[in-house]
C-alpha cells in the first residue's frame, strides 16, 4: 500500500492495489467529474494497470513514469493528450497510442521496446514534436552518477532510419 499526496488539497490518498480505481481518482484529484481532470501525475506508484485513468478523457498531460505498465490499450480513449510520460515501465508494444492524435511530447525511455515494428503506432501521431526513446540522467552526489534509460530497439543498427520511415 502506498500513499499519494493530492496536489490540490495537500491531503494523503492511499492506493492499495496496482491499478487505479475511479474512486481513487476522484479523491486524488478532488474532482467528482473525471472529465474535468486535465493533468495527472501518478509516477513511482507500482501500477501495473491504468484502470480508471481512461475515464479522464479531457487529460492534456499524463505522467505514468516509473511504474510496471505493460499495455497502453486502456488509454486509447485519451485522444486529447498532448504530453505523455511513460518512461521506465515494461512496455513491449505501443498499441493504443495510435488514437492519441493530439500528442506532441512522448517519453518512452526505459521500456522493453525490442523491435522497430513495435514503433508503428507512432505513425499516426502527426503532431508529435518530441519523442524520447532513451535518456541519460545525471545525478550529483559525492560522485557523478549517470543513469541510462533506454529500449532494446535503440541498439538496432538501423533503428533511427527505421524510426524516420515510420514517422
Amino acid at each position: 500500500m502506498s500513499s499519494l499526496r493530492n496536489s490540490k488539497r495537500g491531503d494523503r490518498v492511499t492506493v492499495d492495489s496496482s491499478t487505479v480505481s475511479e474512486e481513487f481518482l476522484k479523491r486524488f484529484t478532488g474532482e467528482f467529474d473525471l472529465e474535468c481532470v486535465f493533468r495527472l501525475t501518478l509516477s513511482h506508484r507500482g501500477l501495473s494497470e491504468v484502470g480508471a485513468i481512461a475515464l479522464c478523457v479531457s487529460l492534456r498531460a499524463l505522467d505514468l513514469s516509473h511504474n510496471n505498465l505493460r499495455s497502453l490499450k486502456p488509454l486509447a480513449s485519451l485522444t486529447a493528450l498532448e504530453h505523455l510520460d511513460l518512461s521506465a515501465n515494461n512496455l513491449t508494444c505501443l498499441d493504443g497510442l495510435e488514437t492519441m492524435e493530439a500528442l506532441r511530447q512522448l517519453d518512452l525511455s526505459g521500456n522493453s521496446l525490442a523491435e522497430s515494428s513495435s514503433l508503428h503506432p507512432l505513425s499516426s501521431l502527426h503532431l508529435l514534436t518530441t519523442l524520447r526513446l532513451q535518456s541519460h540522467i545525471t545525478t550529483t552526489t559525492n560522485d557523478i552518477n549517470t543513469t541510462s534509460l533506454t529500449n532494446p530497439v535503440c541498439s538496432e543498427h538501423s533503428y533511427r532510419k527505421n524510426l524516420f520511415l515510420i514517422l
